[in-house]
Formats: C-alpha cells, sequence, structure tokens
C-alpha cells in the first residue's frame, strides 16, 4: 500500500530547463518525472537527500523546512524547547552560542545538544550488539539512508539499527527525564531535509528547522547575534560523540567503548557510493562477507555539510576544523590518563539518562511506493526502435539523460517517466535524418533554381523579340499618324473649297434662271459658268488624288497589321475603313468630273446655239441643281472623311499607348526576371548555408 510522505524538496516550475542535471545526481532515478517541459517529483518516491539541489544551477530545485511554522508559534507564545545538531559548530564556528542567545530571547525556554543524544546512541548499537548478537548492524542517524531502505531495499531492514537516530535518543530523553519540558514543543536545528520524515514517521519532534533558515532570517531582519547573551546547553556535555556529524564519527565514539566492534565496521559515505554499495549488499550478507557494523551517511561531508547547512561548498578541512576544536574542548571534561576512567565517567552520565528498550526504533516497509512495471525484453526492445537504436552499436550508455544506462532510461519511458527525445541518440539520430532532409531539399532546390533560370532567359528573349515588335509597330503608327494627319489637312481642305464652290453653284442656279429674260446676263453667266467649272475641275482632280493615297495608305496599314500578328488586328480594322473612304471618294469625284464634263460641253454649245438659248439654260438649270446636289453630297462625305480621319487617328494613338503599355511591362518583366534571379540566388545562398551548418552539427 502506498504512503503519502511529506514533501522535503519542492521544484520551482519556473526556473526549471529540463537538463535532467537532477536525474543525473538523484540516486533513486524514478523518483523524477521528466516526461514534460520540466521535471517534477514523486515525493512518495523521493529519499530526501538534497542531492538534486546541489547539482541544480538553475534554482529550479528549493528545500523545505519547518522555519515559517516555527516563528509563527513561537511568536504566538507555544512553548518550546530547542534541540542542536552538533555541525552547529561548523556553520556558526565562532557565535554558535549567541544565536541561540537570540531564539532564547524569542521564548525558547531550554537548548539541548544532541551530541549528548549520539552518546546514548553509541551506548544502544553497542547494546543491540552484544545483547541480540546480529549479523550486521546498518547505522542509520541519515534519515535519507533510513527511507532508501524502507522504499528500495526492505531487505535490508532487519539490518538497520533498531533503536533511535541522536536527535530521537535527544527528543526522548527530554520527554523522560526532563518533566518540566514534558508537554512542550521540541524544534530541531538540522542539517538534513529528511529529518521531517523522521519525526512524523515516529511521531518525535515537531520543527525541522534548516541552519539556512535561521542564518537567512538573521540576515533579512539584520539580526546581529553577538548583540544577544550567550545560552547554553541544558543536558549534560558529550565527550567525544560531538563527531558523530563527521564522517566516521560514530567509529571514533565506538572505539572509545569497544575496539573489537571497529575491528569488524565499514565506513561508507557519499551518494556516488552508499546506494551502490547497498545494492550489493544483500549479496554480501549472504556469502557471509558484510561487515558488523556498518557506519554510512548519505553526505560526503558528513550531516556538517548537508542540504540545510551554510558550508556545502567548504573544503572538507575547513568544515571539520571546527568540529575538531570543539572535540578537543569536550575531552578535556573527562579527561585522564587513564583511558579506562574516561569510559567510566562517561558511562556514570549515560546511565542516568539511558535504559533498555526506551530508544527502541522500528521501522516501516514502504516498497508499496514502489510501484513501477518492469518491462519484458520485447517492450525494451520496442522502446530502443522508439529511441532509434536499431543496433548494439546504438545502446551507448552515454549518461546524457541521467539515467547512466540506456536499458535504466527505457525502463522510465516505460512506466512513463521520461520520453525518447531526451536521448542523446535520438537527438543525434533525429538531427542526421534532418540533415539528410535537408541536403535533399537543397538539392531540388538547386534543380529548381536551374529550371526557373533557364525559363527566365527564355523570358528574357521573349521580352526582348516584344520589345523589339512593340518598338517596330510604335514607329509604324509614328508614320501612319503623320500620314493620315496630312490626308486631313487635304480633306479639310477640299472641304472649304467644296463649300466655297457650293455657294458659287447656288449662285449659278440662279442667275440661269434669271438668264431666260436677259441674254446678255446669261452670256456672262456662261462666262462664269464655265470658269467655276475649270475651279471645281481643279477640285476633283484634289479628290481624286487624296483618294488615290489614301488607298494606297491603306494597302500599307493592311500590310503592317498582317506583320503585327494578334497585336495589329485592331489597326486593320483601321486600315479597311480608310480602305472604304478612298473608294467611296473616288466614285463621287468621278460623278462629279462626269457631271462637269457636261457642263463644259453644254456652255460650248451655248455660244453657237443662241437661238435655243431659253431651252438649253433651262437644261442648265436642271443640270446645276444635280451639280448642287452632287457637291452637298460630296461635302458631307468630306466632313464625314475628316471627322472619321480623326477618329481613326484617336484610335492610333489609343493603339500607340498599348503598345507604350507592352512595352513598359516588357520592362516591367524584364526587372521581375532580375529579381526572381536575385531572390532564387539568394534562396540557393541560404539553403547552401542551411548544408554547411547541418554539417558542422555532426
Amino acid at each position: 500500500m502506498e504512503k503519502n510522505l511529506v514533501h522535503v524538496i519542492e521544484v520551482n516550475e519556473d526556473n526549471c530547463v529540463n537538463c535532467h542535471m537532477c536525474i543525473s545526481a538523484c540516486p533513486v532515478k524514478y523518483s523524477i518525472d521528466g516526461s514534460g517541459e520540466v521535471v517534477k517529483i514523486n515525493h512518495n518516491l523521493c529519499i530526501g537527500c538534497g542531492n538534486c539541489i546541489a547539482a541544480c544551477t538553475h534554482d529550479a530545485r528549493m528545500w523545505k523546512d519547518d522555519f515559517d511554522d516555527f516563528i509563527r508559534d513561537l511568536d504566538m507564545g507555544k512553548k518550546m524547547v530547542f534541540i542542536v545538531a552538533p555541525a552547529i559548530a561548523a556553520n556558526f564556528p565562532d557565535n554558535y552560542s549567541s544565536v541561540m542567545g537570540y531564539l532564547k530571547s524569542r521564548g525558547i525556554e531550554a537548548f539541548f545538544d544532541v551530541s549528548f543524544g549520539a552518546e546514548l546512541t553509541v551506548k544502544s548499537y553497542l547494546e543491540h550488539a552484544v545483547t541480540d548478537s546480529p549479523q550486521m548492524i546498518i547505522s542509520q542517524p541519515c534519515p535519507a539512508i533510513v527511507t532508501y531502505c524502507e522504499i528500495y531495499q526492505p531487505e535490508l531492514l532487519p539490518h538497520l539499527a533498531p533503536v533511535d537516530s541522536p536527535m530521537l535518543h535527544t527528543i526522548k530523553m527530554i520527554r523522560e527525564y526532563y518533566p518540566d519540558f514534558k508537554n512542550h514543543k521540541i524544534a530541531v536545528l538540522s542539517p538534513c531535509l529528511a529529518k521531517k520524515r523522521e519525526f512524523i514517521e515516529t511521531g518525535y519532534g515537531d520543527y525541522n528547522v534548516t541552519y539556512k533558515a535561521i542564518d537567512k532570517y538573521l540576515k533579512e531582519n539584520n539580526i546581529n547575534p553577538d548583540s544577544f547573551p550567550p545560552a547554553e546547553f541544558l543536558n549534560p556535555q558529550a565527550e567525544r560523540a560531538v563527531l558523530f556529524s563527521s564522517p566516521g564519527g560514530l567509529l571514533q565514539t565506538v572505539a572509545r567503548e569497544n575496539e573489537a566492534v571497529v575491528n569488524k565496521s565499514r565506513k561508507v559515505e557519499g551518494v556516488d557510493i552508499i546506494y551502490h554499495y547497498l545494492q550489493h549488499l544483500p549479496e554480501v550478507i549472504s556469502k557471509g562477507m558484510n561487515p558488523l557494523l556498518l557506519d554510512c551517511l548519505n553526505c560526503e561531508k558528513g550531516c556538517n555539510g548537508g542540504p540545510g547547512t551554510l558550508n556545502q561548498n567548504n573544503s572538507i578541512d575547513e568544515i571539520e576544523y571546527f568540529i575538531e576544536n570543539r572535540k578537543e574542548t569536550h575531552l578535556k571534561k573527562y579527561s585522564s590518563r587513564n583511558p579506562k576512567k574516561v569510559q567510566q565517567n562517561v558511562g556514570k552520565v549515560l546511565s542516568d539518562y539511558w535504559k533498555p528498550g526506551l530508544y527502541s526504533r522500528k521501522y516501516e516497509n514502504l516498497s508499496g511506493n514502489y510501484k513501477l512495471k518492469t518491462p519484458t525484453e520485447a517492450d525494451i526492445q520496442n522502446i530502443y526502435v522508439s529511441m532509434h537504436k536499431e543496433s548494439k552499436e546504438d545502446i551507448l550508455n552515454c549518461a546524457s539523460c541521467g539515467y547512466n544506462s540506456c536499458e535504466h532510461m527505457a525502463l522510465a519511458i516505460f512506466n512513463d517517466l521520461n520520453k525518447p527525445e531526451n536521448c542523446h541518440h535520438y537527438m543525434n539520430t533525429c538531427i542526421l535524418k534532418e540533415k539528410e532532409l535537408i541536403l535533399q531539399m537543397n538539392q531540388v532546390v538547386n534543380e529548381k533554381i536551374n529550371i526557373v533560370e533557364s525559363q527566365i532567359v527564355h523570358i528574357n528573349e521573349s521580352v526582348a523579340n516584344v520589345d523589339s515588335s512593340v518598338k517596330s509597330q510604335t514607329g509604324f503608327l509614328e508614320i501612319s499618324i503623320n500620314s493620315i494627319e496630312t490626308m486631313v489637312q487635304k480633306l479639310q481642305v477640299i472641304a472649304g473649297m467644296s463649300r466655297e464652290k457650293q455657294g458659287t453653284v447656288t449662285s449659278l442656279v440662279d442667275i440661269a434662271k434669271t438668264g431666260r429674260s436677259n441674254m446678255k446676263d446669261t452670256e456672262k453667266s456662261i462666262e462664269q459658268i464655265s470658269k467655276a467649272v475649270i475651279d471645281i475641275n481643279v477640285m476633283m482632280a484634289l479628290i481624286d488624288d487624296v483618294a488615290a493615297q489614301t488607298n494606297l495608305l491603306s494597302m500599307n496599314a493592311s500590310i503592317e497589321a498582317a506583320h503585327a500578328g494578334d497585336s495589329g488586328r485592331g489597326f486593320s480594322v483601321v486600315a479597311n475603313e480608310i480602305k472604304k473612304l478612298a473608294e467611296h471618294s473616288a466614285v463621287n469625284a468621278k460623278n462629279a468630273a462626269q457631271t462637269l464634263d457636261n457642263i463644259t460641253a453644254i456652255s460650248d454649245k451655248t455660244g453657237a446655239q443662241s437661238a435655243k438659248t431659253g431651252n438649253t439654260i433651262g437644261l442648265m438649270v436642271d443640270d446645276i441643281n444635280s451639280i448642287s446636289e452632287v457637291m452637298t453630297s460630296l461635302i458631307q462625305q468630306i466632313d464625314e472623311m475628316s471627322n472619321e480621319s480623326t477618329e481613326i487617328i484617336e484610335m492610333i494613338h489609343h493603339l500607340k499607348e498599348q503598345n507604350n503599355s507592352v512595352l513598359n511591362s516588357s520592362k516591367d518583366i524584364n526587372m521581375t526576371a532580375a529579381k526572381l534571379t536575385e531572390e532564387m540566388s539568394a534562396l540557393f545562398a541560404v539553403s547552401e548555408q542551411n548544408r554547411k551548418e547541418f554539417e558542422s552539427l555532426t
């Protein structure tokens, strides 16, 4: 059955970059979920060692203690005593008594030194060794190791020392031998985050307050502990057990009492060693090759450099210097030339605070918290495939994922605690595939660029042909416009002359009518008619000449329109219209000329046939009326030719503008083609740069 464990480490997800350094540092990898964008902690599997906090360089891991609750309850007036771990000598080496003095000013009623509880612990260990004859004793002052055994290796629980830690010895001592504080809250100044779990499991201890929290509070509130009177411990002074927080401190204390046990002991500390050691320990025990006493700690520098201390980055020598100085001070109290005398003196003090069964400890089997599914070999192989591991050469065990082996990473993925994307080989394979894909894309792009470049060349050639054709048509249109404008000018002159002669013909009609009664006037009129006929013949010659020129212009226009193809269709229509006008004008001119010939013949006969003047004049009147009608029609035709010629000129100008537009469009096409060539070249350069970058990545 799973049991919920108190949180002692938190994740600041805003700072987490999912780098997996925490997984690499964690001795129990599967307490961390790396399957998301940020890592998360399964607190029921976390042993609270704090190694991930030290490993994280992004301030994404935070320690958690009870300091806020402690200060709140203290300010509310709750009665409290304070027990202090021996690591205080390394964290506040010059003024730890003054720090205690400040806490006393806040309401702490008494202080107890856990070093004396360590002396009691050694006595409990040795009593167990003598009384119970255990096969092995695994020391348990470190709560991280205790939690590890409870969750991950419950088979080791029978070998854990069945007695309390130095802190619990101290708390139980207070409850048993200091009745004035029997009901007081007990706060613990601790170097360890996981101690809170020990307090909850055993029911002893109320506040786990770390050295970091005290120091932070003092600095944030500008409190100088030296301004407060020093406070002293209420319990008896320890001897060498003040070393208990140091690596090997347990064995040094045991050596005072029983050298034989020390000779059968082993000292192991540090995250990188102790848990590997414990994993192999059951096999060693089964072979009878184990030590009698295992002095073990999670932290390489011991409790003096625990995750709740201020000197994790200090050297071991600097830390131990202050602990050793304190030890020398304590040894003087029990000093004697006779070691047995020292042993007796310490034993006498301890006997007043120790009795059988008082400090016994039992442990919980928390293996129900460890619910990882075990994959089959086929499952592992399938996961390897998802990680792009398709051969033995791909099993790199590079540790970049944090699990130190591909198999452990596969186990995490199988239990949804991680994902293939966090595998270095997976990412490298993806990069190589991406590189290959980009190279293929580059090749395709290059081919497309070549095609586009050839199309651009073809477009440029076509545009050049269009330019030439448009320029040719534009030149022809210029000539046509000039010719038609000249023709229109001549038509306008003819129209003017025609209007003038029309007036003359009208006058002749009137004169001819009057001539029937006045022959002299008739003769004069005949002379005027002869002159007018001569002038009209000249005009008819001009009209005939214009018609001929117009017809020739129409033929030339039709030829050029045929050469221009689709672009000349509009102009071909104009040429046909010009041709029709020329033919119509020629017919009218010929009709007028024929009529004038008739008038001339009649005029010639008039002089010789005076007797027939009346009848002849009548005929002349009729013919002149006919001329008047023809002249009127002719003038209308000439006006129409002039107007339509103007429209033709406008149409030619419009066609010229269209040609100019085509010419400008061809220039735009040239510019667009040039720009396209430039952009395709830039694209090629970028694709080439991408190819080089991917080559550098691999």
